[in-house]
């Protein structure tokens, strides 16, 4: 048995909505849908708050993703205490915004917390 640890990750609307749109059409590359079902061991994909932006869209992305609610965490109040301490981090700790964050993401990250 493997003793690597793979990393898992949280996917934004955006990184699903313009793959659909610029690069990864459905009936272009359907392999990278199928390769997006594969992260994180088929566990989570990103947030109920991306579930619920791609699904009001009413299109092929929306309709892809319909029955695939459940790959979605709900974001609540300890989600919000970990934005938090990510912004903490950020914000305090001399982290070059401009070079790793840009001073909009910081800003939108402190409106949610």
């Amino acid at each position: 048995m493997s003793n690597i640890v793979y990393p898992k990750y949280l996917i934004d609307t955006n990184v699903l909505v313009q793959a659909h749109r610029l690069y990864y059409q459905f009936d272009f590359c359907n392999g990278f849908w199928n390769w997006i079902l594969t992260l994180n061991d088929g566990g989570c994909l990103g947030i109920d708050k991306v579930y619920e932006e791609i699904i009001k869209n009413k299109d092929e992305l929306a309709n892809w993703i319909k029955n695939k609610k459940n790959l979605f965490l709900q974001f609540d109040s300890t989600s919000i205490s970990y934005f938090k301490d990510i912004y903490s981090i950020l914000n305090n700790n001399g982290v070059p915004q401009n070079k790793i964050y840009g001073t909009n993401t910081i800003r939108s990250l402190s409106q949610i917390c």
